[in-house]
């Protein structure tokens, strides 16, 4: 009996020892899987922290988009009128989600859609639109209702002048509708902050602080202070995004802080730590309440973990992993993929592909954003289709999409991406959609996917730019080598004009009838230091493309003023002699030109007849009408005007006689022509004959020989100018050469 009672005992006993030890390994089971569980939801919130600060910055700049496109569309008015803006901003208000929109004139007066009047002189979006940067404010109060609200602010561009700005207004709540957390059964909350702490988009959810006037202040009133907040400071000045646990009110909650990237805003996301872990509680629970079950509850607790997790991380992996658009992989995704197709097919020849869509803009403003989307989910299944095994593609930003190919030839990719394109054109009767791609050939495996794709990108900014009708372009190293020398020269052009290291340089002007000088073309020399004389060649494409150009006609102007005053205060006696000066078509935009080289001439003292300005034949067949208008008022104020480049491009001598010119420069091209054949000869009697008979001057340029010399002087040309009788030299020299 005893024995069995001890037998019996043992059983239980053990049974009891094989339920706790299962017990024991199911709850450290169960706790390791609670607390993977715990920092996959923790990781799933900062996800959604991003995902909503994207969210909210590719909304702005939709709307900036928008704006931009209406301020771009009214500006293209040649007389600007505010009631017709209006009109046109009050249509676009029933397409779009903005409270009010109008007009800001450039001295703060603002005229809105609503029939109001404000002055928004003091607000600072007004100001930056005003400097030419769209924007959007941080949280303003309505000065008509007094209800919460943001502005965007665009610019209006006329004639390369801001003359006003489109405004719009977007209330608190649309902004706080859009940083709800869609997730943790509605317990999660969002705002946005700026940098400083202050609020720029409150919630209303119930289990938020409320309203507040620095967050910052909130925290250390919750006991946020000493390291901790430190760190966040730290971060947030950094723009680091980060997380962090405290409690409020008894509750522990986990703050993210993600920055948005517009402003300096931050978007703020707080749940209840009760909230994450609440899947995880429930399953200790179960664990307590089946310990009858317990080996069962393991198996199932097991399947149902495995299966949270899968679930959780392909929500990761898609959010990490692919694009929100077309569904295929992310730039993230690419260039994993990329790097190991390369790393494991050495054996194979590659090429790295950028290309964009030709006016997708234009896409977008007149058949919507959701119409732009279909164009990029239809290139993208188009891409998709024509690669093959050991290729991948993805869209890297916009309307720019990377692709890595298996390379046979140059021809064998052209074939390749025009198949794609063609297939594309097949979803779209309305418009035709056309790409523009950079191709790189993949030489050197080891070099970073990051590295392949700027080269390919270079590769299609130059084809975005070729006048040719390619649309694409092979790397060359040249390419990149043209970068940096080009970056360069617009990294030091400003310290070099304010070092004077751009010089004027003299090349003599000859009268046929005795060859003495009477005049000569200022022309712009770069002397840098530790590199000597950069030929314009180098220099002035780059200066025309971003604009520097400006600075340098006038300066060049200034300094041949400051020349024709030296020699007029020079007891050499000097003969001083009339200087041309060109001016480039960016110049010529400017309304008030005659009237800023009048002042810079004044300055010096100067009499206008001494200085002639020299317009391209390009700039002034561009726009006739508008030339003579600028060619009337230099005129005007007694500068002579001469016409350079005559027969490069559009001349027409019908045309001439309508300019009031002193001088036609007849281009080099023609002078070369006069050797080769007795054509040629005829060509330029003819030019300059009926040049003689508008009553205009005509001066031959690039002269080199003593036949064209004879040649010209027999055609009854007044003025030549070449290195037969004189390369451009320095100031220096002219003055020894006149003098002899």
């Amino acid at each position: 009996m005893n024995n069995n009672k001890n037998r019996k005992l043992y059983i239980i006993i053990l049974i009891v020892l094989f339920i706790s030890i299962l017990i024991v390994l199911g709850y450290i089971f169960i706790s390791q899987a609670i607390d993977g569980l715990y920092q996959e939801k923790l990781n799933y919130l900062m996800e959604l922290s991003v995902k909503s600060s994207q969210n909210i910055k590719k909304q702005i700049n939709g709307d900036l988009s928008t704006i931009d496109a209406i301020a771009t569309f009214i500006s293209d008015d040649e007389e600007f009128d505010v009631s017709n803006a209006l009109s046109i901003l009050k249509n676009e208000m029933n397409k779009e989600s903005f409270k009010r929109m109008g007009i800001i004139m450039p001295d703060g007066t603002a005229y809105s859609t609503d029939n109001k009047i404000f002055n928004f002189s003091d607000r600072e979006y007004f100001i930056k639109a005003m400097n030419g940067v769209s924007n959007v404010s941080d949280r303003l109060i309505d000065k008509s209702d007094g209800k919460e609200i943001n502005v965007y602010a665009s610019p209006i561009y006329q004639d390369d002048n801001i003359i006003g700005v489109i405004f719009a207004t977007k209330s608190q709540e649309q902004f706080s509708e859009a940083i709800k957390i869609e997730s943790f059964h509605g317990e999660g909350y969002s705002y946005i902050i700026k940098s400083d702490g202050r609020p720029v988009v409150n919630t209303d959810n119930s289990n938020s602080i409320g309203y507040f006037q620095n967050l910052f202040d909130v925290m250390k009133k919750y006991g946020i202070y000493g390291e901790k907040f430190d760190k966040i400071l730290k971060d947030i000045s950094a723009g680091k995004d980060g997380d962090f646990e405290y409690v409020r009110n008894g509750i522990r909650r986990q703050l993210c802080y993600t920055k948005i990237g517009v402003n300096d805003w931050y978007i703020i996301s707080v749940v209840p730590v009760s909230v994450i872990s609440l899947q995880s509680n429930r399953l200790v629970e179960s664990l307590i309440i089946l310990t009858s079950f317990i080996v069962f509850v393991i198996a199932a607790v097991s399947f149902i973990m495995n299966n949270t997790l899968q679930k959780n991380n392909k929500k990761l992996e898609k959010l990490a992993f692919y694009d929100s658009v077309t569904g295929y992989s992310n730039l993230q995704k690419f260039n994993i993929d990329a790097k190991n197709i390369i790393l494991h097919n050495q054996d194979s020849c590659f090429v790295m592909i950028m290309i964009d869509i030709n006016k997708f803009k234009v896409i977008n403003d007149i058949y919507g954003y959701v119409e732009g989307n279909n164009v990029l989910k239809s290139i993208a299944e188009a891409i998709n289709a024509n690669l093959t095994k050991n290729e991948t593609f993805c869209r890297v930003s916009s309307d720019n999409f990377n692709i890595l190919m298996k390379y046979e030839s140059n021809e064998e990719i052209i074939k390749r991406l025009e198949k794609i394109i063609n297939n594309v054109n097949c979803y779209f009767d309305t418009y035709k959609i056309e790409i523009i791609a950079g191709i790189y050939t993949v030489i050197d495996a080891s070099l970073d996917i990051n590295v392949l794709s700027d080269r390919a990108n270079i590769s299609r900014s130059i084809a975005k730019k070729r006048n040719d009708g390619c649309w694409y372009h092979f790397f060359k190293e040249e390419n990149r080598l043209n970068i940096l020398k080009e970056k360069e020269i617009e990294n030091t052009m400003e310290k070099a004009l304010y070092n004077g290291e751009f010089e004027v340089y003299l090349q003599p002007k000859y009268s046929l009838i005795n060859e003495k000088i009477i005049g000569a073309e200022a022309l712009v020399r770069w002397n840098k230091p530790g590199v000597g004389l950069i030929p314009p060649i180098e220099f002035i494409p780059i200066f025309e493309r971003n604009g520097f150009i400006r600075k340098l006609d006038l300066y060049m102007f200034e300094s041949v003023c400051k020349l024709l005053a030296n020699w007029n205060r020079s007891s050499s006696n000097i003969l001083a002699v009339p200087i041309s000066v060109n001016v480039s078509r960016t110049n010529l935009s400017s309304n008030d030109l005659a009237q800023i080289l009048k002042k810079i001439s004044q300055k010096y003292n100067i009499n206008p007849k001494f200085l002639e300005i020299e317009l391209t034949e390009s700039a002034v067949f561009a726009d006739v009408d508008n030339m003579i208008d600028i060619m009337t008022k230099i005129k005007n104020e007694g500068f002579l005007v001469s016409i350079d480049d005559f027969g490069s491009g559009y001349s027409s001598l019908s045309v001439i006689k309508k300019l009031p010119t002193d001088f036609v420069k007849i281009d080099k091209s023609f002078i070369d022509e006069v050797e080769k054949d007795e054509r040629g000869e005829k060509i330029i009697f003819s030019i300059v004959s009926m040049i003689k008979l508008l009553g205009i001057s005509s001066v031959a340029e690039g002269v080199e020989t003593e036949n064209q010399i004879n040649l010209l002087k027999n055609a009854g040309c007044d003025i030549v100018q070449g290195f037969y009788f004189s390369k451009p030299i320095t100031a220096l020299e002219f003055e020894k050469l006149i003098k002899k």
